[in-house]
């Protein structure tokens, strides 16, 4: 998939010689893509766009054909899903008894 932020993900990442395996951050990375995967594909798409493209609100309205405001819903939206599937299931159970 091709799209304009491809300049933007290369200025922002940078590539590491050869990963530790014991690295926390690789354990976080596959937390993270699970939860990516757990979301709808649509939140999923918008979520990645802003994030991993780094695209503006307005970029990822002219790309997916939809409005700015349905862009920012969706966009909270794939957050707080994230943030749910993040969440150790202690907190959840924590805040679902306040």
């Amino acid at each position: 998939m091709k799209l304009l932020g491809a300049e933007r993900r290369r200025t922002h990442r940078s590539d590491p010689a050869s990963p530790n395996p014991n690295d926390p951050a690789l354990d976080n990375a596959l937390w993270v893509k699970q939860a990516l995967e757990k979301l709808d594909p649509s939140e999923r798409e918008i979520l990645m766009l802003r994030e991993y493209e780094q695209l503006s609100y307005s970029e990822i309205a002219d790309l997916l054909r939809l409005p700015v405001n349905t862009v920012r819903s969706k966009l909270f939206r794939a957050r707080l899903a994230m943030k749910t599937h993040l969440e150790p299931a202690e907190m959840r159970r924590k805040h679902a008894q306040d």
